[in-house]
């Protein structure tokens, strides 16, 4: 257990770039809620910029933040990337006083004790999963909060076209950004939010963010410059990638609000 935040204190984490592993956020009044990443420096780095501007996405977190103040954050455990829903079930389940009330369902906890096993539910086993059930059921409203774009698909293009499309996520969302009526800078917003590359608080290269956006133009018939800063406010800065001084841009918020 590594502790990354102590108080008001918060360490330098990129040396967590890149590294998946399970984290603990944990307030003063001793609530706590444990989460997993495929990068916990990205993701730590978004719950503290989120929450110290009062715009973390989760409520129940932010809430929390104002009525009692962050303690700490602490990797729990660093692991491979295939084990990694696994090793977040058991430490939510090992842990009291949670605030993941809806990651920490009865319903899925009961279903992989059913199972003997904690292999970790992909996307595919999330939809056979719940290709059956009642809308109105636990584990099937747990999966829309999930995959918050997963209701939209269901009702578009359904399970049978999800199963056609080889359950990837990213083909799904972009079938469901062209279906919309809406302009091009819209879509080309919706698709950059669609990459792990346009998260808040990363850092892009400016070559890459070019490269990106423009690839993105060409797909959509878009004829413009690429330009990061007509979708995005940012810092500009330079950060050292893999020993080179490299010009680039923090994101810090999207210029576009994109309808849920």
């Amino acid at each position: 257990m590594h502790e990354i935040i102590s108080a008001d204190d918060l360490t330098d984490v990129r040396y967590l770039k890149g590294v998946s592993g399970v984290y603990c956020l944990t307030f003063k009044s001793g609530k706590r809620y444990i989460g997993r990443s495929k990068d916990l420096a990205v993701r730590i780095s978004q719950h503290v910029g989120t929450m110290m501007c009062g715009l973390h996405q989760s409520i129940p977190i932010q809430c929390e933040l104002e009525k009692s103040g962050l303690k700490s954050i602490q990797v729990l455990e660093v692991c491979d990337l295939d084990i990694l829903a696994e090793r977040e079930i058991y430490h939510i389940k090992t842990n009291k006083n949670l605030l993941n009330e809806v990651v920490y369902s009865k319903s899925i906890i009961k279903m992989l004790d059913k199972a003997k096993t904690y292999t970790p539910v992909n996307f595919q086993g999330v939809i056979e999963s719940i290709c059956e059930l009642d809308p109105q059921d636990v584990v099937y409203r747990d999966a829309l909060v999930k995959y918050p774009f997963l209701e939209q698909a269901i009702a578009e293009i359904g399970f049978e076209g999800i199963k056609k499309m080889g359950y990837v996520q990213t083909n799904i969302k972009r079938k469901l950004v062209n279906s919309l009526d809406i302009t091009n800078a819209s879509k080309a917003a919706k698709l950059m939010k669609l990459q792990s590359a346009f998260e808040q608080f990363a850092f892009i290269a400016a070559k890459d963010a070019k490269y990106r956006i423009g690839k993105i133009y060409k797909e959509l018939g878009i004829e413009r410059t690429p330009n990061i800063k007509d979708y995005y406010e940012v810092k500009e800065t330079k950060r050292r990638v893999s020993g080179k001084v490299t010009a680039g841009y923090t994101i810090i918020r999207p210029k576009i609000v994109l309808a849920a």
